[in-house]
């Protein structure tokens, strides 16, 4: 398993879930625990990495931006339901995120 600059996998994952959650005041959110709203990134931590990056032209006047799809991942889950898989889309998947505010 590679190690970043001292931190293990498992804090690292911390350092960008859990904390910014609890900083922003979202008592639900961050970890997965029942009854919390998770979403959930699968990959495999020995593999991971950017792939070859592309100019797209996909926003609005044919704006252009780079992306890179990751090797490695395997899927994104939002609130339980897959959005992506092996790198796919799922166009059955729907919308079922929602935009969080931090509480005041």
């Amino acid at each position: 398993m590679r190690e970043w600059d001292g931190f293990t996998l498992e804090e690292g994952v911390r350092q960008i879930t859990a904390i910014p959650a609890a900083l922003c005041g979202f008592i639900d959110r961050g970890l997965l625990l029942p009854g919390y709203a998770a979403d959930v990134y699968v990959f495999d931590p020995d593999t991971i990495r950017p792939a070859h990056k592309e100019f797209v032209h996909d926003f609005p006047n044919n704006a252009g931006r780079w992306t890179s799809k990751p090797e490695g991942a395997h899927a994104t889950i939002v609130n339980g339901v897959p959005i992506v898989i092996d790198g796919e889309l799922q166009p059955d998947a729907g919308l079922p995120g929602a935009v969080l505010r931090p509480n005041r």
